[in-house]
């Protein structure tokens, strides 16, 4: 089939004005719609698609899967015609609104976003995909390339190989998408379901922010192993509260009975803030794993590296679960909840006798201050950031918009805050009090090697995460009995690993301190709870 010029009318009312973009097997048009007099966007296939039956039914399901939707996040279908061709064929043609802006993917090749506008644009995908999925419909396709960015938001577009929620392609042995985004059921062929675009928004929220999608490599293979065997990336998010960090987690679940609804990440996603203003120009050459695909299913094989092996699968060997929502007192938990492994047990004596001590000495330097000591002989350095100090007098505690640094001369002001706690009080908020030292953890990491080494970052994360579990269950049993020893020998076991790294020199001592401070003080909170 020949390619059309501009000024070629199809359906006697669709005059072509100039090509847009194109693709693999389609290229869309700019078009002018001479009976509504408005301008309206032409997709036509070309080449082996155009030809091909299943090309042509590709395009019709498209038609179809928006013809059932209607949001204002998600392109609007205006017409579909079958275009008679010189040969006797039919062409056929989806004409849909026409939308004036920069598409995702291009504004991300000049840098990541701003972290309110990526919460902003992947809220409003979200409650497209919500409506995508209440009318039976799974995308299978959403990447950056897929969205566009507009004066009032984002629009989700290309359906091209939506499918209905009822249907699968488990059997065929062949997968379609692209292998950025893909889910580990979509890669493997076990078929694509809700929670598989819930995945794929997962990887757009972080690519949003970093710049780039979570698993990155120089073949296919290698991009499909970070999907199937390795945990996701931590998010870089400096200015996000802690609920949205752990909604990453949660939607990135290597199995997707693990990941929360579309509906829930719009939920979690809609917090007040500025309206997004995504901006600027450009494009740039896209890895082949960002490229919508067709290929085989992959065999689900270990992983290649010893490394992997030896720091991976412990990870990846606990089964994520989202507790019941019902239970939580914001409707959604702040963490993904782990399987505890068999508890090292440790004497916590030690750990509250050290607590003992750091409140004597903390006393004591307040003893000083009052009694009109000079500061500056007290501290050589600013402290490194923390989550047990009190706020300023009538300052509201926020998260900071950049990655926090450790200042090079004495600090007199406020410390800068790596991570913010819903409270100071782990007594009062204890699972607040741990997710708070997670974001402090993320400042550690962005400040570079010398204050902490990324695998010792995500060990103390996944350490973190098992914390929270154990203080769960003490919780349950109200702090008290074994339920409690279990959590005091979590604390211990952390507080070690702390110490282990600091001798090896994976943790600076500034770091070490301020950690095993936080844990103390929890400790001894909890203890006493």
């Amino acid at each position: 089939m020949d390619s059309p010029a501009p000024g070629t009318v199809i359906a006697e009312r669709y005059r072509l004005t100039r090509p847009l973009g194109s693709g693999s097997s389609a290229v869309v048009w700019e078009a002018h719609d001479s009976s509504l007099d408005r301008p309206v966007a032409v997709k036509l296939l070309h080449g082996g698609a155009a030809a091909h039956p299943a090309g042509r039914e590709q395009l019709r399901r498209e038609a179809l899967a928006l013809a059932r939707l209607s949001h204002p996040r998600v392109t609007t279908v205006f017409d579909y015609v079958e275009w008679p061709q010189p040969d006797g064929s039919f062409r056929p043609v989806l004409v849909t609104e026409l939308l004036t802006g920069l598409n995702l993917e291009e504004r991300l090749a000049q840098g990541p976003l701003m972290e309110n506008d990526a919460r902003v644009a992947c809220q409003q995908l979200a409650t497209a995909l919500e409506a995508a999925h209440k009318a039976g419909i799974v995308h299978r396709d959403l990447k950056p390339g897929n969205v566009m960015l507009l004066a009032d938001g984002v629009k989700l577009l290309d359906f091209g190989i939506a499918q209905a929620s009822s249907d699968t392609d488990a059997t065929t042995g062949v997968v379609i998408g692209t292998p950025s985004c893909m889910a580990p059921e979509q890669l493997t062929g076990r078929g694509a379901v809700p929670a598989s675009d819930v995945y794929a928004l997962g990887c757009v929220l972080y690519w949003c922010v970093a710049g780039r999608a979570p698993f990155e490599g120089a073949t296919v293979d290698e991009v499909v192993r970070g999907h199937l065997h390795l945990p996701p990336p931590p998010l870089p998010a400096y200015g996000l509260p802690p609920q949205i960090l752990g909604l990453y987690r949660q939607c990135l679940a290597k199995n997707p009975a693990d990941r929360p609804t579309a509906a829930t990440v719009a939920a979690v996603l809609d917090l007040r803030g500025a309206p997004a203003t995504v901006g600027g120009v450009g494009g740039a050459g896209r890895p082949p794993a960002n490229r919508t695909m067709v290929m085989q299913a992959y065999d689900p094989p270990p992983p290649t590296y010893k490394e992997e092996q030896e720091q991976q699968l412990p990870y990846m060997a606990r089964r994520m679960r989202i507790p019941s929502q019902d239970n939580e007192p914001g409707g959604y938990p702040a963490q993904p909840v782990f399987d505890t492994p068999a508890p090292r047990r440790y004497s916590w004596v030690v750990l509250v006798f050290g607590a003992l001590l750091v409140a004597v000495i903390a006393a004591a330097g307040t003893a000083i201050v009052m009694g009109g000591k000079d500061a500056e002989k007290k501290a050589t350095s600013a402290p490194p950031p923390g989550i047990t100090g009190s706020p300023a007098p009538n300052t509201a505690a926020t998260l900071p918009a950049t990655p926090p640094s450790v200042p090079d001369t004495p600090a007199s002001g406020s410390r800068p805050a790596a991570g913010s706690s819903p409270t100071g009080d782990p007594n009062a908020d204890p699972l607040g009090y741990l997710e708070a030292m997670r974001g402090q953890i993320d400042g550690f990491l962005a400040q570079g090697r010398d204050t902490i080494d990324s695998n010792t970052a995500r060990d103390l994360q996944n350490s973190l995460t098992d914390l929270e579990k154990s203080t769960q269950q003490a919780q349950a049993a109200q702090f008290k009995g074994r339920k409690l020893r279990d959590l005091q020998s979590k604390v211990d076991d952390v507080t070690s690993k702390i110490s282990e790294a600091q001798d090896e020199g994976k943790i600076g001592d500034a770091a070490a301190e301020a950690l095993t401070t936080e844990l103390q003080t929890f400790a001894v909170s909890v203890g006493h709870g």
